[in-house]
């Protein structure tokens, strides 16, 4: 009972300052019904009342297994016997032998979770990613080869969604529960070393755990603290004023007065923010061995849409140009550069606006003098949708939201300060959301007919 009630003091304190969440709050509660996320509603439970919480439980109902049905009546159950509303999402459009099944299931969660927090107003959505969760997140970006300063795990929090479970270990939770005679329902395929995740989980984690002497989940907790602290150092320190992270175009005897670590962090980040592009170390390395050599001039192919390009004491970030252009312009001086063949409005609103309209999407955060471009998708082009961590790639989040084959190439990409803003004209980016920036929402029109050829309308 002692453990118990120590338990329920962790994650008091994980929820209020780890995660933020004031009292009085409204939240959504994912349950699968295993284990993790049914102790997660107990806790929650547990300090409803003395935190004045107003919770909504949210399942997701993949429809892959034969289970999915049982689980689902589970969970609405558990939540009526609390007398807690129940979402139910229910998915018929993912594949069990299909590639990439998790990122797609997880895409679809994450898309579910975020609409159904606009529909009934919650201030957040929480999720029972635990300890064992965190140690496979740090040592899959381990295996992947990420930069020193980006060894960290989750976040308590990220915008609205927050994981109040991360310094409790899997044992401790099924151990709450059996205390409280709670029962769950365990999803089989967690067990599958089909996925590579699982592997990591199944195979690595033990192994290695035993050869730290059951000391692991410390040894990269202490990793990953340390690379915080190395990140935080690094962005503290003064930056020449030729290396802007907003230019396309940097002062390299600026960066070569840096000291190495400096030197690295700062063009990870600079390609990051311009491109999308997440690097790992052996290829920020073989980039400035190509780059930097004797030559006069000497360039890197990024990716399929980008390139760097050294020309004497000047790095510059190369996209490919669209030709036949025009540009228009809002009277607060945003400008938008578009093909000249499609028809296209863009209006500074008044007011705050919340949803998009009918016709044409609404972006956010938009600074007056910002210069916007509108055009179709080129390869390695990348998107950050509010539901994901990280940005993907647009051709594999088109592909997760069964977007038809034939209408993917064009689909207009409104693209601000060099990274893809909005999808035309259904997703916007994270950083397009609605926010409390004090810059008014823009809204972009391009008539459909323009843009699609006659046979994808």
């Amino acid at each position: 009972m002692a453990h118990t009630q120590q338990l329920i003091n962790t994650f008091s304190f994980n929820l209020t300052r780890h995660c933020g969440i004031p009292a009085g709050s409204r939240g959504i509660v994912c349950v699968s019904g295993g284990s993790d996320s049914v102790a997660l509603l107990l806790l929650l439970l547990e300090l409803r009342q003395s935190l004045n919480l107003e919770l909504h439980v949210l399942h997701f109902n993949h429809g892959l297994r034969p289970e999915s049905l049982e689980e689902q009546q589970f969970v609405e159950q558990l939540a009526q016997k609390h007398n807690i509303s129940c979402t139910v999402k229910i998915s018929d459009k993912l594949i069990l032998k299909k590639t990439a099944l998790q990122e797609q299931a997880r895409t679809w969660r994450l898309q579910e979770a975020q609409i159904l927090r606009k529909i009934i107003q919650a201030d957040w959505i929480a999720t029972a990613h635990h300890q064992q969760d965190q140690l496979e997140t740090l040592l899959m970006k381990w295996l992947r080869g990420v930069h020193l300063s980006h060894f960290s795990g989750m976040a308590w929090r990220r915008d609205h969604q927050i994981r109040p479970l991360l310094n409790i270990s899997k044992q401790e939770l099924q151990d709450y529960l059996k205390d409280r005679h709670q029962s769950w329902k365990e999803d089989a395929s967690n067990q599958s070393s089909k996925y590579h995740r699982n592997r990591v989980r199944l195979e690595l984690l033990p192994l290695l755990n035993d050869l730290a002497r059951e000391n692991l989940d410390a040894r990269l907790q202490d990793m990953s603290e340390q690379s915080q602290q190395l990140k935080e150092l690094l962005e503290s320190l003064p930056v020449p004023a030729g290396l802007s992270m907003e230019a396309l175009s940097w002062n390299l005897e600026e960066w070569h007065t840096l000291p190495v670590l400096q030197r690295d962090h700062l063009l990870h980040q600079w390609i990051l923010i311009r491109t999308g592009e997440h690097l790992t170390y052996a290829k920020l390395k073989l980039i400035q061995r190509e780059l930097f050599t004797d030559r006069i001039s000497n360039e890197h192919q990024l990716s399929s849409h980008w390139r760097l390009l050294r020309q004497n004491r000047t790095l510059s970030l190369r996209s490919t140009v669209t030709s036949s252009n025009t540009m228009i312009s809002t009277e607060n001086g945003i400008q938008l550069i578009h093909p000249s063949a499609w028809i296209v409005q863009i209006t500074v609103l008044s007011g705050n606006v919340t949803m998009s309209p009918a016709e044409g999407i609404v972006l956010y955060n938009i600074p007056p003098g910002t210069c916007l471009e509108l055009r179709n998708r080129l390869p390695g082009d990348v998107f950050h949708p509010p539901w994901k961590e990280h940005p993907v790639k647009i051709k594999d989040f088109l592909r997760d939201q069964h977007i038809p084959l034939e209408q993917r190439d064009f689909l207009p990409l409104i693209v601000v300060d060099g990274r893809v803003g909005a999808i035309y004209p259904r997703f916007r980016s994270i950083r397009q959301e609605a926010s409390h920036s004090s810059y008014p929402p823009v809204l972009i029109r391009i008539e459909r007919r323009h843009y699609f050829p006659k046979n994808c309308l």
